[in-house]
């Protein structure tokens, strides 16, 4: 099965604004309101309570899931 990974959906200017679960498709954007270092922050920490709340059965005994690849968040 795939893993759940963020994906970006929407980008302004070449900057990407609006990511989203690659296997559900549900929406996660990039605080704007914040420095970008804890805006990634943030956005992976939703992300990471997300793969808890709605992929743990499928990924159950990852550690990590979803956070493998940093540069997905530009």
């Amino acid at each position: 099965m795939e893993k759940p990974c963020l994906v970006i959906s929407e980008a302004v200017a070449g900057h990407p604004i609006l990511y989203q679960c690659s296997l559900c498709g549900q929406k996660f954007a990039l605080p704007e309101d914040r420095s970008p270092k804890e805006g990634a922050s943030e956005l992976l920490a939703a992300f990471r309570d997300h793969l808890r709340e709605e992929h743990a059965e499928s990924e159950r005994g990852k550690q990590t899931v979803g956070t493998e690849n940093p540069q997905t968040l530009g």
